[in-house]
């Protein structure tokens, strides 16, 4: 469950306090707040305020118009315990969200330092808000239901657009990220993927990542491939697979035609026939000699992949390898269900051919042995599509 420090002067903005812990925690959000230990009437020590702090995965910050309390003990600066838990937060690099009170909300002079607070405490107050105030995530209020909204909505935005920076690294090694600012990849295995990528965009362009994680987004920009290279040819070579074993069928139908309309005789009807019988079993071979072969076919694709990345861009996260392996299972799943289908019928086919199961291997097969395609071909870069390719390669020396 995530966890959220609320940071607020405690008097003047219970009831606003109450409204923000009460929503946050309908949210499903952990709440550190300070009167979780105030019933003794004493303010906690500053170091269990800090401590809270570093614990926590959001700091939340309410601020007014009172300075708060001021520790005594290792505190030489004096400042306010809700300044010094801000300075913590902002020391961690912990999201810190922002809200003020409106200037134009009324408010008990009582509660306004610059009216009834000792000292500089006025001042104090003014300048700190006029800081906090240059912070991208801060917002204005007026009453507690409104504030309430405010932060529930502005973290579950959050929530929704960031990742953790393990997970960015991850990706930012593994994907290329040339000139876009969103990759739209159709599968939802990869939905992370996508919001990794916006979220390392937006990182590197809000300037949030260190330098040496820089360096290295700018250079895996230019040089690391992307899945939708794979993506797009696969469903290029599935349509063109398609195309070809559509017209191969569509040719051997038109001869069976003129065999007929001519009066031919059945001794090359048979022989066309037995064509069909071959390219059925061709397309069952293959869809076993793919069940038996998925497995080592992901583990090799991985293994090339993997060897074509400087060592130092090799993935770091045994997950992106996890996604990248469920891709390729889930390409080679849908090639082998498409080795049957039965959009074609015959014209006055045998009992037992009343439907042609096919193979899409089969076709890709044609298509490299005919074209006379070279596997090394400059328009083949993908090593995933040269490994399907080395596929087909062994289904022709089998089938063949």
């Amino acid at each position: 469950m995530t966890k959220v420090y609320i940071s607020s002067t405690f008097k003047d903005l219970k009831d606003y306090r109450d409204a923000v812990i009460q929503a946050l925690r309908k949210a499903g959000y952990s709440v550190e707040a300070m009167e979780d230990y105030v019933a003794t009437g004493r303010h906690p020590p500053l170091t269990r305020c800090l401590a809270d702090v570093e614990a926590c995965e959001y700091y939340v910050g309410i601020f007014a118009w009172r300075y708060g309390y001021i520790p005594t003990e290792g505190n030489p600066e004096k400042k306010a315990i809700t300044e010094l838990e801000y300075r913590k937060a902002q020391e961690l690099d912990k999201p810190c969200f922002i809200f003020l009170l409106d200037s134009e909300a009324p408010w008990s002079p009582k509660f306004i330092d610059s009216a009834m607070g000792e000292g500089d405490q006025g001042k104090r107050i003014k300048e700190f808000r006029e800081e906090l105030g240059t912070n991208k995530l801060t917002s204005f209020f007026k009453t507690p239901d409104e504030l309430a909204t405010l932060v529930t909505t502005a973290l579950s935005r959050w929530q929704r657009e960031s990742v953790s920076e393990e997970k960015v690294q991850a990706i930012i090694q593994a994907f290329n990220l040339d000139d876009v600012d969103k990759l739209f990849l159709n599968s939802s295995s990869v939905a992370l993927i996508n919001i990794a990528l916006e979220a390392a965009q937006k990182r590197h362009n809000a300037g949030r990542l260190n330098d040496e994680q820089t360096k290295e987004f700018n250079v895996l920009r230019k040089q690391v491939q992307d899945l939708l290279t794979l993506n797009k040819k696969l469903q290029l070579a599935a349509q063109k697979a398609r195309q070809l074993l559509k017209q191969t069928i569509e040719s051997i139908q038109a001869d069976l035609e003129e065999l007929h309309s001519s009066n031919g005789n059945q001794m090359q009807e048979n022989e066309i026939l037995k064509q069909f019988q071959e390219i059925l079993e061709a397309g069952k071979e293959a869809a076993d000699w793919l069940d038996t072969s998925r497995s080592s076919l992901v583990e090799r694709a991985v293994e090339t992949t993997l060897n074509a990345y400087p060592e130092q861009m090799k993935p770091a996260s045994s997950s992106t390898i996890d996604d990248f392996k469920w891709e390729l299972e889930k390409y080679l799943k849908r090639i082998s269900h498409c080795l049957t289908w039965s959009d074609y019928t015959l014209i006055d086919e045998p009992e037992g051919l009343k439907t042609f199961p096919t193979c899409m291997y089969q076709a890709a097969f044609k298509y490299i042995r005919d074209k006379r395609i070279e596997h090394n071909s400059p328009d083949v870069s993908n090593t995933a599509i040269v490994l399907l390719l080395d596929c087909f390669d062994h289904l022709i020396r089998r089938l063949d």
